[in-house]
């Protein structure tokens, strides 16, 4: 009888035992199971680290890892949970692989409490590159046959960078594939996609630039901005066996709509991991760059063009780059008409001239009037030095002086530079240059003791303004800000000095209307 009481105590006591072993038990899984979904237990493996600090420094750091790399429901979750277990147990093993791969699926970003209204959120402002972007139509429409997932752009190991919008991926998208004609591209979408216009007028060094204006006038953002992409953004065949060795896979290289489809839409591949990178920046050097460039063929070609552009290339005579120049204009801002039809384009190779359709895009009518008056009054003026320098020329052959050989050498050097340049590259320049050759033919023409008796053209006076500004414009009635009219041409047939009221220096001309009306009126 004892016997059977202590047995039975013993019974009781193994259960009770039991029950707790198993309590303790069930509580260190469950307590493990919970362990198993922090961001710690991640980091257990070393592997991991990279990825874990780059979460930690991420605007994702206050949601589990698990949150993401498991989608939402708990047969996902307990499938995960395995896929986690097996990979544990490969790292203790030493079988693991140390660049692990994750597929995060949309529906883990698009969840409840997470990104669930991203969609309906329309086009929001990515503060990096200051663009426009809107998901809707990234995500719910085939995008060049491809259907893009979160990852396509959000890239998901980018070691410093976790989960963020890879600016790489919409360069290669947008410009993969778009026309380019020397340095000028044309993205797929067009740049308004993503850009929109400064809406205050921008300052560059001494002039002011409203997009606005040129925006409204239809004016293509590629006749300024130009050269802004770097890279070809090709998937080469050598970046297959960083994923696959089965020879199998990689022969279907070729198979273009395949390999998307099984890497962005079914496998969240990032393009990044295929694709050469393609990058967009603005480049403020273009015109050296672009002559650097065709140097590469056409050694010292459209040299005195470019560099007079610039404002440099003439003997003894400093200048400043054309405004167009510090503005970032290339040569193909203004040479977009073809000078050849198609056909013959074919066997002769297509050149662009400027002609006045560029001109009159972007500076309206009165530009081509400008253009005709300088070209004009610089003609003369080339002209009329040429003429000069040819009679001292003359004249040295009997009389050598070495200083009016030297003085001739620069003017003949620098009259060519401007014949083959062009003055209307650098309007400004070009005619500092003229001036200082002038100046070189006096001081050449005293030396004999003479001095020419041909009439200076307008453009080497002191008062060359109506060069560039001709008659229409000075006949016209100015309205100045105050609401006042001001005629031009009453002012100039009493006081024939612009410069009485313009003050030097200054272009566009400011006139300090106080000072400079005070000392007539």
């Amino acid at each position: 009888m004892k016997i059977l009481e202590w047995l039975a105590r013993v019974k009781y006591k193994l259960l009770v035992l039991s029950a707790i072993i198993f309590v303790v038990i069930l509580s260190l899984f469950f307590a493990f199971f919970e362990y198993s979904t922090s961001p710690k237990f991640c980091n257990t493996c070393h592997f991991m680290k990279p990825y874990y600090e780059s979460w930690k420094g991420s605007s994702h750091n206050f949601v589990k890892c698990v949150e993401c790399h498991y989608e939402p429901g708990l047969l996902n979750e307990l499938k995960g949970k395995w896929l986690a277990i097996k990979t544990f147990a490969a790292a203790i093993a030493g079988s693991y692989s140390p660049k692990p791969y994750a597929e995060i699926s949309d529906a883990s970003c698009l969840r409840s409490g997470c990104h669930s209204e991203r969609l309906l959120s329309g086009k929001v402002r990515f503060t990096e590159r200051n663009v426009l972007f809107d998901h809707k139509p990234h995500l719910e429409e085939m995008r060049h046959g491809i259907k893009l997932t979160c990852t396509s752009c959000h890239s998901q190991i980018v070691i410093g960078s976790h989960i963020r919008a890879t600016v790489s991926t919409c360069s290669l998208c947008h410009f993969k594939g778009g026309t380019k004609r020397v340095e000028r591209e044309s993205p797929i979408g067009g740049c308004g996609v993503c850009h929109t216009a400064p809406a205050q007028p921008v300052k560059i060094g001494d002039y002011t630039v409203s997009h606005t204006e040129f925006v409204q006038r239809g004016i293509e953002c590629t006749r300024c901005h130009i050269d802004v992409t770097y890279g070809d953004g090709e998937a080469t065949k050598d970046k297959c066996f960083h994923c696959h060795n089965q020879l199998e896979k990689v022969e279907r290289f070729n198979e273009t709509e395949f390999i998307h489809i099984n890497h962005v839409t079914v496998h969240k591949v990032d393009c990044g991991r295929c694709h050469n990178e393609i990058i967009h920046k603005f480049n403020t050097r273009i015109v050296e760059t672009q002559h650097q460039v065709c140097q590469s063929c056409h050694e010292q070609t459209h040299f005195p063009q470019s560099a007079l552009y610039a404002g440099k290339g003439a003997k003894g005579i400093e200048g400043e780059p054309d405004p167009m120049y510090l503005l970032g204009i290339s040569c193909s801002g203004c040479h977009t008409v073809p000078k050849h039809d198609p056909e013959t384009a074919i066997i002769k190779g297509q050149t662009f001239t400027s002609g006045n359709l560029p001109c009159v895009s972007c500076h309206q009518e009165k530009y081509t009037r400008f253009v005709e008056t300088f070209n004009s009054e610089w003609t003369l003026m080339f002209n009329y030095l040429e003429n000069r320098s040819s009679n001292i020329e003359q004249k040295t052959g009997l009389q050598k002086d070495t200083k009016v050989l030297k003085l001739l050498e620069s003017v003949r050097y620098n009259l060519e530079f401007l014949k083959n340049a062009k003055g209307i590259h650098n309007p400004f320049y070009s005619v500092e240059i003229l001036k200082g050759c002038d100046m070189n033919l006096i001081e050449a023409e005293k030396i004999f003791g003479e001095e020419t008796k041909a009439q200076k053209p307008v453009g080497l006076t002191e008062n060359n303004c109506p060069m560039c500004h001709n008659a229409i414009e000075l006949s016209q009635i100015t309205e100045l800000k105050d609401g006042r009219k001001f005629s031009h041409k009453v002012h100039l047939e009493n006081t024939p000095e612009c410069r009485n009221c313009h003050i030097e220096g200054h272009h566009p001309p400011k006139v300090n209307f106080k000072e400079a009306c005070n000392v007539c009126h």
